[in-house]
């Protein structure tokens, strides 16, 4: 999970730990009369402690009525909290990075589909030589029971600190898979 670094956040992120909008971070920017306007890092970035600062210095709070130092002061607390609490939970495997879990998903639609699309193919040969139209939907309907069930075991390699989420070993472990070897 990617956690800002609240040394480089975005305009966009400052406003939602404040709770005002975009535009409003660039108005405290424009400001020229009060401390020379937000303090914004060369590179368009806010410093959120900076922010913080000024904001206290500024005597707002998150509607931006006047206000002690100590609403400023817990709010900056609550966000180091929670990006401890984040980072936490992500040593302890408790929760996943969303990037991970969006991999997850890919490799599941893939074999999902890839093994959908073999059915056609190894009932193909066995139907072609059936005539009771019942029997071949038995036998179709049997391969489908039995993709959908081996799909249904399927389980992604996800690196939050599941081990019960590793990925089966595939009934070829340990033989040979494939063409032979061409012999030079």
């Amino acid at each position: 999970m990617n956690i800002p670094d609240s040394r480089r956040m975005s305009r966009k992120l400052i406003a939602k730990t404040f709770g005002v909008l975009p535009s409003a971070v660039t108005q405290w920017h424009k400001r020229k009369e009060m401390s020379g306007g937000c303090p914004r890092n060369a590179d368009g970035t806010y410093n959120l402690e900076t922010v913080v600062v000024w904001r206290m210095a500024q005597g707002a709070t998150r509607s931006g009525s006047t206000a002690g130092l100590a609403g400023e002061r817990e709010r900056l607390y609550k966000a180091r909290a929670d990006g401890a609490e984040i980072n936490v939970a992500l040593a302890r495997g408790s929760v996943v990075p969303l990037q991970e879990v969006r991999a997850a998903v890919s490799d599941m639609i893939v074999a999902v589909r890839t093994r959908i699309m073999s059915i056609g193919q190894s009932v193909a040969p066995v139907v072609a030589t059936m005539s009771d139209a019942r029997l071949i939907k038995d036998f179709i309907d049997e391969r489908n029971r039995e993709a959908l069930t081996e799909l249904a075991e399927y389980s992604p390699k996800l690196d939050g600190g599941n081990d019960e989420m590793d990925m089966p070993a595939p009934k070829h472990y340990g033989k040979r898979v494939g063409r032979p070897k061409k012999k030079a």
